[in-house]
């Protein structure tokens, strides 16, 4: 492979041989994408060999936020029609014959003993539906087994026994959700184990070429004429709640059948909130106090987890500033609840200086203390691949301004109200004399998690407006 650096430290190709060579009796299945190239097929006896080679491909400049990975550059996929693992023989023909390959890894004759079956029975007295027995379950998993990516046992393919898991309180994904299966089962509730290709720019499996492109394993249990879908490796995450890792894509159900591809859930704005309230109490020379409270559900609760939960004070200001946009706290406090489905988090500042400049006896005031958005979409040239955004969302924002004795408004921005295919951005502004408070409200809304390209010129457009917005002032003035 001979190769010459482009733009972007993206790599030209020269030259570029790939070769495969198998048992002629077996034989495999591939394709290639992003480039038709096919490959030369020959055999020497009970071998057969396939090249693929290609020449002179110029290197192309990667799209920011775009799944670069596989739609942008060239890839061949290969998968074998036979193979064994430590002398498990399967089949790749097709999506069933896997998932049955999988499914004999996962059986265990006797999983918990009598005792540990009452006991489980025992967490269930008074749960008065399936959907209920399946929370309780899943929470005492939460609650009393923890995540170790331990990828051992068949290729990582097979889990840890049941009473392994159960005995020493861990295990990774597919040993977490085998024994998240099990407790369902001595509840007599049916679910499945499914693969599943987990990130938040992972290509989905393809219905149309059986592979093995899954890297994470999470759980489907069905109850009351529904699925249920769960994270085993969270300790936080709601029952049917997936979130960007793995929503939104196919997944190979387990089953006794064999293998099924089924498409998991896709997550509504609704479910991704994040709402601030805030109150300023303004003094004369623009220094004041702020106290803000946060209601917070699905992405967001994860979200605060990562950056507020555990951390230290200097990284917890840094995401509020760096993340959210906040002004830069003099002294700051931030108490978080981190309660399912709905968590919810208290800051309060002190800040030196709270409007963005003064002029005389005016205060130019932002709209709110932080960014309801902050990230500039990229220029729209050509845009040739579809735009991700992350999980669609609803982000509430209600600010409340309390003028010091004397002040009024001398000018307020006009109400805004802007749309585009995927999403709708919403502004009001209140004064209230009597009470010399000033309130200021807005609404982000966010449909979809990823925006096509030929969408994504309104999109830009749309975010443009969105940060500009921030840049209004509100002007209050000594009267």
């Amino acid at each position: 492979m001979v190769k010459a650096f482009g733009p972007d430290g993206q790599a030209s190709v020269e030259i570029s041989k790939y070769t495969v060579q198998v048992p002629a009796a077996i034989d495999i299945r591939h394709r290639t994408r992003g480039m038709l190239f096919p490959p030369v097929v020959t055999t020497d006896g009970s071998t057969k060999q396939y090249l693929w080679e290609i020449h002179n491909i110029i290197a192309k400049d990667g799209e920011p936020g775009a799944f670069t990975s596989y739609t942008l550059f060239p890839k061949i996929e290969v998968a074998p029609n036979q193979f064994s693992y430590d002398d498990y023989a399967g089949n790749f023909t097709s999506w069933a014959d896997f998932g049955a390959w999988n499914y004999a890894l996962y059986k265990e004759a006797s999983p918990f003993d009598e005792t540990r079956r009452a006991q489980i029975i025992g967490l269930l007295q008074g749960a008065n539906s399936q959907k209920e027995k399946i929370a309780r379950l899943y929470k005492y998993m939460q609650q009393n087994m923890r995540y170790v990516s331990i990828q051992l046992g068949i290729g990582g393919f097979k889990p840890f026994a049941v009473s392994f898991v159960d005995s020493k309180k861990y295990g990774d994904c597919k040993a977490l959700s085998n024994y998240m299966h099990n407790l369902l089962k001595v509840a007599e509730i049916p679910s499945y184990p499914a693969l599943v290709n987990a990130g938040s720019t992972k290509e989905a499996a393809d219905p149309a070429f059986p592979s093995d492109p899954f890297n994470h394993v999470i759980l489907c249990a069905i109850a009351d004429g529904d699925t249920t879908w769960l994270e085993c490796t969270s300790s936080t995450t709601e029952p049917g709640k997936l979130g960007d890792f793995t929503e939104n894509r196919y997944a190979l159900l387990l089953t006794e059948q064999g293998g099924k591809l089924v498409p998991t859930p896709k997550s509504k704005p609704s479910d991704n909130r994040f709402t601030a309230s805030s109150t300023i109490l303004l003094s004369d020379d623009g220094s004041g106090s702020t106290k803000t409270t946060f209601s917070l559900t699905g992405e967001y609760i994860q979200e605060f987890l990562s950056y507020i939960g555990e951390e230290k004070k200097d990284d917890q200001k840094r995401y509020l500033m760096e993340n959210q946009g906040f002004l830069q706290p003099d002294e700051f406090n931030i108490s978080f609840d981190k309660q399912v489905p709905m968590a919810s988090a208290q800051l309060e500042m002190a800040i030196e200086k709270i409007p963005s400049f003064t002029a005389g006896s005016k205060m130019f005031l932002s709209p709110r203390i932080y960014k309801i958005w902050s990230n500039e979409l990229p220029p729209t040239n050509k845009r040739i691949n579809d735009f991700f955004l992350g999980t669609p969302f609803i982000k509430t924002d209600t600010t409340v301004y309390q003028l010091p004795d004397g002040y009024g408004t001398d000018n307020l921005p006009q109400p805004k109200k802007i749309s585009f295919d995927y999403g709708s951005f919403t502004t009001t502004y209140l004064w209230d004399a009597a009470k010399k408070t000033l309130t200021s409200t807005a609404r982000l809304e966010v449909k979809e998690r990823v925006i096509p390209a030929a969408k994504y010129a309104a999109a830009k457009k749309f975010f443009d407006e969105v940060l500009a917005e921030f840049n209004e002032k509100i002007v209050v003035k000594k009267l």
